[in-house]
C-alpha cells in the first residue's frame, strides 16, 4: 500500500467527517437520549427522534457509499472500512431496532458508535500530521 495512496483515503475521511459533521450529529443524538433518559417528555422525544433522523439522512450521504474500488481496498486493508459514516448510520439503525428498547440502552450503543468516530478522526488527524512532517502527500490524479 502506497503512502500517497492512504493518504488520499485519509483526507477522504476528514473531509467527509468534516463535511457531514460526523461528531456534532451524534454528540447532539447523545445528548438527547440522555435528555430523554432523565427526563422523559414528548419533547425529549422527539429531539431524539430528529436527531436520529438527520444523521441517518446525513450519514447516508457518505463519499464512501461509493467509494472507488481501488480506494475502497485501500479502506479494507486500513482495516477501517466498519468505522466510516456510513456504518455509523447502520450502527445507530440497528441500536434503535428491537422490543426492548430504553433510552439508557440506546445511550449506551450509542456512547461505542461515538468512540468509534472519535478514534477514526483523531488517527486520521495524526496520520495527516505525520504525513506533513514526511512530506506525503495525497495522490493528485493526472
Amino acid at each position: 500500500m502506497r503512502a500517497e495512496t492512504v493518504a488520499e483515503v485519509v483526507t477522504d475521511i476528514i473531509d467527509d467527517f468534516t463535511e457531514l459533521a460526523v461528531q456534532k450529529r451524534i454528540n447532539r443524538l447523545i445528548s438527547a437520549l440522555e435528555n430523554q433518559s432523565t427526563s422523559p417528555s414528548p419533547e425529549n422525544q422527539i429531539a431524539v427522534k430528529n436527531a436520529k433522523d438527520e444523521i441517518i439522512e446525513n450519514f447516508g450521504k457518505s463519499r464512501f457509499v461509493n467509494y472507488p474500488i481501488g480506494l475502497q481496498i485501500t479502506l479494507d486493508e486500513m482495516s477501517i472500512s466498519g468505522y466510516l459514516p456510513d456504518d455509523f448510520k447502520n450502527s445507530i439503525i440497528q441500536s434503535f431496532t428491537g422490543n426492548d428498547l430504553t433510552p439508557a440502552g440506546v445511550l449506551d450503543e450509542l456512547k461505542g458508535v461515538k468512540e468509534n468516530a472519535d478514534r477514526v478522526w483523531n488517527n486520521a488527524q495524526q496520520f495527516i500530521e505525520a504525513g506533513s512532517f514526511f512530506e506525503i502527500e495525497p495522490d493528485v490524479p493526472d
